[in-house]
Formats: structure tokens, sequence, C-alpha cells
């Protein structure tokens, strides 16, 4: 099974799958080797090394995973907390930047903006109010 960044799953939904996947493993519940193993692949090659959990650098399948940590985390509860918290500093970053995508456009807008003009456009939009309202629209909409 190949894992390949597209618009269908992006870096952060694979992390997510990744982390979903560990939890159900090890609390029981259904996980195939092949996908982890595949969601590993793709992730050590496109995450920054120190950002990924080290048990995931470490396990290159779900039998290393569960010598990790069927002992260290002997409740279900245990293993939750433990996954997530690990995966917790690399979901924030990644979320983060999912959200950083409007950043770009508002700075290019702030390092245009001229107070002067504005305040051009302004008292142009006012001194029309009542001679000529639809052009005091019109400047309004500009700003």
């Amino acid at each position: 099974m190949s894992i390949a960044h597209d618009e269908d799953e992006s870096l952060l939904e694979e992390v997510l799958h990744l982390e979903a996947l560990l939890i159900s493993y090890a609390t029981g519940g259904a996980a195939k080797d092949a996908e982890y193993q595949a969601l590993r692949q793709s992730l050590v090659h496109n995450i920054t090394r120190d950002k990924l959990p080290d048990f995931v650098r470490r396990c290159r399948d779900l039998s290393q995973f569960w010598a990790v940590i069927r002992d260290k985390y002997p409740t279900y509860k245990e293993r939750r907390e433990f996954i997530r918290e690990s995966f917790r500093p690399l979901l924030d970053e990644l979320e983060l930047a999912d959200r950083s995508g409007a950043i770009t456009p508002i700075s290019k807008a702030l390092e245009a903006f001229d107070p002067d003009q504005v305040h051009l456009i302004w008292q142009k939009a006012t001194s029309r109010t009542t001679s000529d309202p639809e052009g005091a629209i019109t400047a309004a909409r500009t700003l």
C-alpha cells in the first residue's frame, strides 16, 4: 500500500491517520501492519526526523511498536495518553501550517497599506455624503 501526498490526504491527515491507527492497535482494535508501514515510510520521508515521535522512527512494524508499548503502558488509557502526547508537538505544528495559508495575502495587503491614502479616500467619502451619496458609497467601498 502506497500513501502519496495529494489533495485527498494532506500531511496533517496522514499524521492523524497514523495516530488513530496506533491508538486502535494499542487498545485492542484492528490495524493493518502494511498500512502502518506505508504511513510510517511516507512520513519518515516527508517530516523532519526529530518531529516524528521516537517510537515511530524506531518501530518499522506494529510488532515492534507493540513490544515498546505493552509493558511500559499496561492500561488502554495510559497507551492513548502516551500516543496522543507523543504526536501533539507534530500535530500542533502541522495544524498551524494549515492555518497559515491566509498569512501571505494578509501580509502583502498590510505591506501595501498606505494610511495617507486611506485618510484621503475617507475624506472624499464623508464630503460627498449629502451632495453625492452614490459617490460617497463608491468611495467607502474603495476602502
